[in-house]
């Protein structure tokens, strides 16, 4: 048997009812499926990195650094879902490569931020206008009203999970 490495009250998936599972089960292959086929937005950003010689941990810290504006390292780490003991490395690549600088708390010399450089915001702006035509291209096999509901469908989803996150339980909108 393999050991998780979570703690025990993440290792065992909380019960959920076979109804919600099988739909669980139904989404995970539809967006398997989508996977697949997303070219459209992976390889003009692929191409990019490529380019760049970015790898996909630098990728996604410079995606959050980007959106959100400076981060403390922790918090990026969280965000770009890098190990803490592999950020540090992440960061001096991508310093090294003048896309993003570190600033030492006056306070709290332990205390490191970063952010992005002049040209880590310029490449930011590049990859965020790929990540925004590529989506658009995929709305665009939508039918608006289709494209409305699924904004409706998204945003319903970030409320829960806000929620949930904030130790409230969100309750299924009425249909």
């Amino acid at each position: 048997m393999i050991e998780s490495p979570l703690p025990p009250e993440q290792a065992t998936p909380p019960e959920l009812p076979a109804h919600l599972r099988a739909m669980g089960a139904k989404l995970h292959g539809m967006v398997m499926k989508i996977s697949r086929t997303r070219s459209m937005l992976r390889d003009p950003i692929s191409l990019l990195c490529e380019n760049l010689q970015l790898s996909s941990p630098q990728f996604h810290a410079i995606i959050w650094l980007g959106y959100e504006g400076p981060l403390h390292i922790g918090v990026l780490a969280r965000r770009s879902a890098i190990h803490d003991k592999s950020i540090t490395g992440v960061v001096d690549r991508l310093e090294k490569m003048g896309f993003v600088e570190r600033t030492r708390s006056p306070e709290d010399r332990r205390s490191v931020t970063i952010e992005l450089t002049a040209e880590g915001q310029k490449l930011y702006a590049q990859i965020n206008t790929l990540i925004e035509t590529g989506l658009g291209n995929l709305l665009s096999m939508l039918e608006p009203h289709d494209q409305t509901a699924l904004f409706e469908i998204v945003e319903r989803l970030s409320q829960g999970m806000l929620a949930k996150q904030a130790g409230c339980t969100a309750q299924p909108a009425e249909t």
